[in-house]
């Protein structure tokens, strides 16, 4: 609940800034998958090495840094970058075919991240 400067309340809800597709995205494109343009959308999806149940992580590390300390260097950040596409392009795989090995590896791929990262770092 945030207050307003007049003291009444207003509810706001949360959008997640990084979730690009609603459930009923999701559900209409699971709809129609076997449709174009969504066949060849799903294709592709399913064709991706991300989207593998045989990915192999590139990480996890402790530390990610972009633009280092503003010289342009980059330390584990294309191995982050890859795991988190892994682990976005296998849950939806997962929601797509139902095949819980897809969500089991999205699950694998994060929390080996979230218990190994502890710096997040860099200059834009």
């Amino acid at each position: 609940m945030l207050l307003s400067l007049s003291g009444i309340c207003q509810l706001q809800a949360f959008t997640h800034p990084s979730i690009p597709f609603t459930s009923d995205d999701l559900n209409a494109l699971k709809a129609n998958l076997n449709k174009q343009p969504w066949a060849s959308g799903y294709a592709a999806l399913a064709a991706d090495s991300h989207s593998s149940l045989s990915y192999t992580m590139q990480g996890p590390f402790a530390t990610v840094a972009r633009n280092l300390n503003g010289t342009g260097v980059n330390e584990n950040l294309t191995q982050f970058e890859n795991d988190m596409t892994a682990a976005y392009y296998e849950s939806l795989m997962w929601y797509f075919t139902g095949n819980t090995a897809y969500a089991q590896k999205a699950h694998d791929i994060l929390i080996a991240w979230a218990t190994t990262m502890t710096t997040l770092t860099g200059y834009e």
